[in-house]
């Protein structure tokens, strides 16, 4: 566990990261959403005004971007995404999807609570009621691809594990087959959590990037009511649920997508070809969930100029389609009837401060609302 002074360190390099990044261009605008500033330089003039509206904006660009706003659905479907991308661009279907999610009372609550709480953890009372929760609770982790081979894509999530440990929280990693399918990891993922029963505490589940869907097939496949009493939430950060265009884009040559994502040339296809959006949404229509679990998606929306260096090709190839995290289309990130957090402007990777925090925050509300039975 890194000492109190290196992890100020850590959290402040990552902070100047985040924070100092690239200078304000003639695109740039600062908005809101649901009382989050967002700031960044936006890819088109369109974006730009959707996400800062100002009397300056012409009056012929209004119009019409009030038109393309009026096109969509109270949730824009993927077709929709699409038109607004096509029509306006990617970073304006982005604001326009963030804002209809964030409308939705649900999204809303824990959108804004989560990041109350998270500005609030150091504060004594807060300390307190995370102390008292955690003691109670232990976090099952699931990590993604190549965490054991990889370990420097963060796939084995080591670091936001010891952040959970610095706020009193105990995890313990589910070791998956790094190249395994969804259906292999899903039934490995169905035992840990069974074996869990002798810790005798309520167990959460935190799962990220490809973790999401062998999660997403042990709960809604692999286990019954009875043999997840003890499971109280999962939080999907990230979770590739519905496959990913990006793969099918690669069916003719999956290398060249297991070259770029920096896998070994004798990753298995099988596992690969599990998150093909045929497949993966097959299986996803299959599964049912217990209403008993509270499962929070836990999404990153990035603008073209936030990204980092690693999920921009996959943001690239991804764009014309609409939002997406650089390595999957918004709406393939999320586990469907769940309400869903946006961390508008990081990526898939989410390495910011402020998304270790969130991620403490929800955990917590979900611990909360599991024991005093309020969630919705």
């Amino acid at each position: 566990m890194y000492s109190k002074a290196v992890f100020a360190i850590i959290v402040f390099v990552l902070s100047c990261i985040s924070a100092c990044g690239t200078p304000k261009g003639p695109l740039y605008a600062e908005g809101e959403f649901v009382g989050e500033v967002v700031a960044a330089n936006m890819d088109s003039e369109i974006a730009m005004y959707a996400l800062a509206p100002s009397d300056d904006e012409p009056v012929e660009l209004r119009q019409r971007r009030q038109q393309l706003e009026r096109t969509v659905s109270e949730i824009p479907s993927a077709a929709e995404l699409q038109f607004l991308a096509q029509q306006g661009s990617t970073d304006f279907a982005s604001v326009v999807y963030a804002r209809a999610m964030l409308a939705q009372p649900g999204n809303r609550r824990w959108q804004t609570q989560s990041h109350l709480l998270r500005t609030q953890l150091n504060a004594a009372k807060t300390k307190q009621r995370l102390q008292r929760i955690f003691a109670n609770h232990h976090a099952l982790v699931v990590p993604g691809w190549h965490w054991r081979s990889r370990p420097e894509t963060g796939a084995a999530l080591s670091y936001p594990r010891k952040i959970l440990a610095s706020y009193g929280l105990q995890s313990t990693l589910v070791e998956t087959d790094e190249h395994g399918s969804v259906e292999r990891n899903g039934k490995i993922i169905a035992q840990a959590i069974k074996d869990a029963q002798s810790l005798h505490k309520s167990i959460v589940l935190v799962s990220a990037s490809k973790g999401g869907a062998d999660t997403a097939y042990a709960l809604g496949a692999e286990l019954n009511d009875h043999q997840m009493a003890h499971l109280k939430g999962w939080l999907n950060v990230g979770g590739i649920i519905a496959g990913s265009t990006l793969i099918d884009m690669a069916a003719d040559d999956p290398q060249h997508w297991l070259d770029w994502m920096g896998f070994d040339e004798d990753t298995p296809l099988t596992a690969v070809h599990s998150l093909t959006t045929d497949v993966a949404s097959a299986r996803l229509a299959k599964l049912e969930f217990s209403d008993e679990v509270t499962i929070i998606n836990y999404a990153a929306l990035p603008f073209g100029s936030t990204l980092q260096e690693k999920p921009r090709y996959g943001y690239a190839n991804l764009a014309a389609y609409g939002p997406n995290d650089g390595a999957a289309l918004i709406q393939q990130l999320l586990v469907p009837g769940s309400h869903t957090v946006l961390e508008i402007g990081l990526d898939h990777y989410m390495r910011s401060p402020r998304a270790m925090h969130r991620l403490v925050a929800l955990l917590m509300m979900i611990m909360e609302c599991e024991a005093e039975s309020t969630c919705e």
